[in-house]
């Protein structure tokens, strides 16, 4: 798969992201910036906000405040084509044409060119081979100078392909920085890994 290098923005960033459904806070207040080239992991419990962080991103869903610009463009109030063609592609966790698969839908978001790559859940249901596919696209990615945000539940995974892991708890960045920092993280260990008996 070709990865060609994008007329790239230096960052997509967002800063105090607000968004509730049905009275419930699920991003509240959430800070994140992702340079370009830059391979960053987002973990977290079910329901933590992952998947809505890039629904908001790229506005599927409506932030209820807050900002997210790519350098100083400011996106939130724009349309899903308009902050594709700023330079944000997407691929989803749930496929809807029959017969397709992760490796196509990533493979589309590739050949889009954009500077900045929101992966929801590449993994999921990836074979040996496909996962190591994955892992030679990834690195091509950042080698290219693109920016990707990784949502996936397989931690040793985004350990091995990202330079940072954040992670998310009721729709708050608890931990942030090394993947081996991160997983080491009392918060992490009790939110996301779900180990007993060790303090928040």
């Amino acid at each position: 798969m070709a990865v060609s290098a994008p007329a790239a923005p230096a960052a997509l960033s967002a800063r105090g992201v607000v968004k509730s459904f049905g009275g419930r806070r699920i991003l509240d207040g959430l800070d994140l910036e992702l340079p370009a080239r830059a391979r960053v992991g987002l973990i977290g419990a079910n329901g933590s906000g992952k998947s809505t962080l890039l629904n908001v991103i790229n506005a599927l869903e409506r932030a209820d405040a807050g900002l997210i610009a790519l350098d100083k463009l400011r996106i939130e109030r724009l349309s899903t084509p308009e902050i594709a063609r700023a330079g944000i592609a997407r691929t989803f966790q749930t496929l809807a044409l029959a017969g397709d698969s992760k490796m196509a839908d990533l493979a589309r978001a590739v050949a889009t060119g954009a500077p900045f790559m929101l992966l929801d859940e590449p993994a999921a249901g990836a074979g040996d081979h496909e996962r190591r596919a994955l892992v030679d696209i990834i690195r091509r990615l950042r080698d290219a100078g693109r920016g990707v945000l990784i949502v996936d539940h397989d931690i040793g995974l985004l350990s091995r392909v990202c330079d940072r892991l954040v992670c998310l708890d009721r729709g708050r960045v608890i931990a942030s920085g090394q993947p081996a920092d991160v997983r080491a993280d009392p918060r992490v260990r009790a939110s996301f890994l779900g180990l007993d008996g060790i303090a928040a």
